[in-house]
C-alpha cells in the first residue's frame, strides 16, 4: 500500500504528528522506527510501511540503520486523538510523553489540566473530526446572507462547522437561519421575533443570533421557549462549546476549569454567567 500523505522516510516527529492530525487514516498503514530506546521522544523516526515488515517486527530500512520498533501510526494515532478529545496539546513533545505513557502502562494518559480555550480557526480546521449531523445543504443566496449579516469571520467559521457536533449541545445548523417559522419557538415567541437560529441541541434547544443587537450577541433558546441572553457573539459561543465538549468528553473535569477557560470570552464572572447546561 503506497501512502502519497507520508511516504516511508525519516521525519521530525512533529511533521508525523502534523500528517496524522490532517489525515487520522494515514496511521493506518505505517509503522515509526527509531534507536533502541523506551518511549517516544520529539526527534526524527524512520516511517515505513508496515506491510514490509519481518518476523522481528522490522523493514529492510530499520533493519539498515540498526534502528528498533517505536510505535505503529495506528497506535499513535489513537494516541493522538485520545489527547484532542481532552482538550490536551497534542505538541510533539506532549504527543511523546503520552504515547510513552501508553507504551509503558497500556493506557492512555489522563490530562489533569484545565481545557485549552482555543481559536475559531483552530476550531474551524477540526470540522472534520467533530461528529457529523444531516442537514440540509446551504445554498449560496444563504451562505452571502450569512456573510452580510454576521461578517466574515462568524460566516465562515459557521459554514466550515456546518453539520457537525462542536459539542453534543451545539450542533451547528446555519440552514435554520431561515427557518424560524419552522418551529415551536415561533409560536412561543411570535413569528417575528428577532432571532435567528444557527445550532441545535440534542433536546431541542437552539442557539440563535439576536439580530435587534447591535453587538449580535447569541441567546439561549430553551426547548419551553425561555429566552437567556448570554452576552457572547457566535464566534465566543463557538469557542465555548468546544471547551465545553471537552468537559463532555471528561466527566471528572470540575465546574471551575470550565469557568477559568471561558472566562476571557463572557461578559462578568464566569462562575455566574448563564451557560444553560451547568
Amino acid at each position: 500500500m503506497h501512502n502519497d500523505a507520508l511516504p516511508p522516510g525519516r521525519y521530525p516527529l512533529g511533521d508525523i504528528v502534523a500528517s496524522l492530525l490532517a489525515d487520522p487514516t494515514v496511521g493506518d498503514s505505517i509503522t515509526l522506527y527509531g534507536p533502541a530506546e523506551p518511549g517516544l521522544r520529539d526527534t526524527t523516526y524512520l516511517v515505513d510501511l508496515s506491510q514490509e515488515e519481518d518476523d522481528d517486527g522490522l523493514t529492510p530500512a530499520a533493519r539498515a540503520l540498526g534502528w528498533e520498533h517505536a510505535i505503529s501510526g495506528q497506535l499513535l494515532t489513537d494516541v493522538l486523538l485520545n489527547l484532542w478529545e481532552q482538550g490536551a496539546p497534542t505538541d510533539p513533545a506532549s504527543t511523546a510523553a503520552a504515547a510513552t505513557h501508553y507504551l509503558q502502562h497500556d493506557t492512555f494518559l489522563s490530562w489533569d489540566q484545565p481545557p485549552r480555550l482555543r481559536s475559531l480557526a483552530e476550531i474551524a480546521a477540526d470540522a472534520e473530526r467533530f461528529r457529523p449531523a444531516r442537514v440540509p445543504t446551504v445554498s449560496r443566496v444563504l451562505s452571502h446572507r450569512l456573510h452580510k449579516e454576521l461578517g466574515a469571520e462568524a460566516a465562515e467559521a459557521l459554514l466550515a462547522l456546518h453539520g457537525r457536533a462542536v459539542s453534543e449541545d451545539v450542533v451547528v445548523n446555519v440552514a435554520d437561519w431561515t427557518a424560524w417559522n419552522q418551529y415551536g419557538f415561533a409560536d412561543e415567541l411570535g413569528a417575528d421575533a428577532p432571532y435567528r437560529i444557527f445550532a441545535m441541541s440534542g433536546a431541542g434547544d437552539a442557539w440563535a443570533v439576536k439580530t435587534d443587537d447591535e453587538g449580535l450577541t447569541v441567546v439561549f433558546l430553551d426547548v419551553s421557549g425561555e429566552v437567556t441572553e448570554l452576552g457572547v457573539d457566535v464566534p465566543a459561543l463557538l469557542r465555548i462549546a468546544d471547551v465545553w465538549r471537552v468537559l463532555e468528553y471528561r466527566e471528572d473535569i470540575p465546574d471551575e476549569w470550565f469557568h477559568a477557560a471561558v472566562q476571557p470570552l463572557v461578559p462578568g464572572q464566569a462562575a455566574e454567567w448563564p451557560w444553560p447546561y451547568l
